[in-house]
């Protein structure tokens, strides 16, 4: 295509578009980028974690685009065999790199199959440019970083000088002498921008300044995501606990309850039972005594009589009245309805001899679902 562009018409300038461009094979990025290298040039390097096997790869054909001005725009999209290129071109000053910081995926990766039709794919290596940057992002594990860096002065480079700060982590600049490499150690996750400059053999630093921007990837429980996932994860279970240990105190509190009725309950029900058998039985024995006291007085039964009879209407008016009494108190007698039966059983009773006709209206088992409290029982007794 840039042959084609060419033929067509004079072309003066270029801009090589690699935003959101991911990448591709390896091959593919040394082609494009030896249309706009010299021969011979390094594009990129390979290496593992054996420094000393390091496999490099060159430009072999002549640039169709050498001497044309050059724009390369890259993003955070930019990856892999495009960060290649821009890496190549950006070392050798070949053009001028545009853009945002790169994705930074610089890895080299082997695929070793295995059986049952998988798999298994295993770093090997990382790519590197031509100045000796690492394409990869930095990450946490990485303690210590070196960056290398040269004059372009080659008359006598032995004389060559070098300074170089790192912004956010040298107050100053430092002075290398003629030492070509920056170390540093420990690099908290961040991005950090490393500036040098250099002299040629007579001494005389360069107006340019190179800069280069390193980016240490935070491990991933420093990220936000993770913190705020934390945060979220932390204030459920808070939640989930106090939701639990509040229905475990509800639930007991109410089995608490319902025992304490049931004990409640059983006590009226047993004091019920117990008062009116006593009673029942004592009032029986004075009926009993009276009966005798009245045969044993025959020839002053008139006079005595009128007592007797009293003491046996008041011991049957008594076993009426604990009747009522024993109702209030047992437990089987706790809704509207039975006080409502009970009120009619009553009045059933009160107006049998009379010529009064008594009538209760309404009464039916819907009463059921309203229940009395003992005190209520005890107010309708009383009254």
């Amino acid at each position: 295509a840039l042959v084609e562009l060419k033929s067509q018409k004079k072309v003066e300038s270029i801009i090589l578009d690699l935003r959101g461009n991911p990448g591709g094979l390896l091959d593919a990025a040394i082609d494009v980028s030896e249309k706009f290298l010299q021969k011979d040039l390094l594009v990129v390097s390979v290496m593992g974690r054996d420094s000393t096997s390091k496999k490099h790869y060159y430009s072999k054909e002549k640039p169709i685009a050498g001497d044309l001005k050059l724009i390369v725009l890259v993003d955070g999209g930019s990856a892999s065999a495009s960060e290649i290129v821009a890496g190549a071109i950006q070392d050798h000053d070949r053009g001028v790199i545009l853009g945002t910081h790169s994705f930074g995926k610089g890895l080299v990766q082997t695929v070793i199959p295995l059986s049952y039709n998988t798999s298994l794919k295993l770093t090997t290596a990382r790519y590197f440019t031509p100045s000796g940057r690492c394409i990869q992002k930095i990450n946490y594990s990485e303690k210590t970083i070196v960056v290398n860096f040269a004059s372009l002065d080659y008359s006598n480079p032995s004389k060559n000088r070098f300074m170089y700060i790192m912004e956010g982590i040298d107050k100053e600049w430092v002075n290398a002498g003629n030492r070509n490499f920056a170390t540093y150690t420990n690099l908290e996750p961040g991005i950090y921008t490393l500036k040098v400059k250099g002299t040629n053999s007579d001494g005389v630093f360069s107006s340019y300044t190179a800069g280069l921007s390193i980016i240490v990837i935070p491990p991933f429980w420093q990220t936000l995501w993770f913190q705020v996932s934390v945060v979220i994860l932390v204030i459920l279970i808070i939640f989930f606990l106090v939701r639990t240990n509040v229905k475990t105190k509800i639930k007991r509190a109410i089995e608490i309850q319902k025992i304490r009725e049931e004990e409640s309950a059983k006590t009226r029900r047993q004091a019920a039972i117990d008062f009116h058998d006593e009673l029942g039985h004592k009032l029986t024995r004075i009926s009993l005594l009276t009966e005798m006291i009245r045969k044993k007085l025959q020839n002053t039964f008139n006079d005595v009589d009128p007592f007797l009879k009293k003491i046996s209407d008041n011991s049957h008016s008594l076993y009426e009245g604990t009747r009522d009494f024993i109702w209030s108190i047992e437990p089987g007698g706790d809704s509207l309805f039975d006080l409502m039966t009970r009120l009619k059983d009553f009045g059933d009773e009160l107006f049998a001899d009379t010529n009064i006709k008594f009538n209760l209206k309404g009464v039916n088992e819907q009463l059921q679902k309203f229940p009395l409290t003992i005190e209520w029982q005890r107010q309708v007794y009383e009254k």
